[in-house]
């Protein structure tokens, strides 16, 4: 996967609007092991031009096994906010805790959405 120079973010994509999508990733602590449980995983997913938040859900840890992170992006959850560009970025951004809450992290990656609907 390519890297965005301007957030440095991995990109995923391009997905089209208002299709259902899959993005998997590995989650490791901060020395670079995996993670083989969490205490909590939150999700936020905002449009990274406007900040316009699309997505905000808490304990979303069935989206996580072993070190694994699976996360299946919901229609409704890719949609365009701007409707005068052909492709936008979003940013799914994941909050998690681990080591009996002791310890916390982020993954965050740029999910590259397709305008399907015209320009307007």
């Amino acid at each position: 996967m390519a890297v965005d120079p301007k957030t440095g973010l991995t990109i995923f994509g391009p997905i089209n609007e208002l299709t259902t999508a899959t993005y998997t990733a590995k989650l490791v602590t901060e020395a670079g092991t995996p993670l083989t449980s969490l205490n909590s995983l939150d999700l936020t997913i905002f449009d990274s031009s406007s900040d316009i938040e699309i997505l905000s859900k808490t304990s979303v840890l069935s989206s996580f096994s072993v070190g694994t992170l699976s996360l299946t992006i919901a229609a409704s959850s890719n949609k365009i906010i701007n409707q005068r560009r052909g492709f936008e970025d979003h940013i799914a951004r994941f909050d998690f805790t681990y080591n009996s809450s002791a310890s916390s992290g982020h993954h965050a990656v740029l999910i590259r959405v397709r305008n399907l609907g015209g320009i307007h």
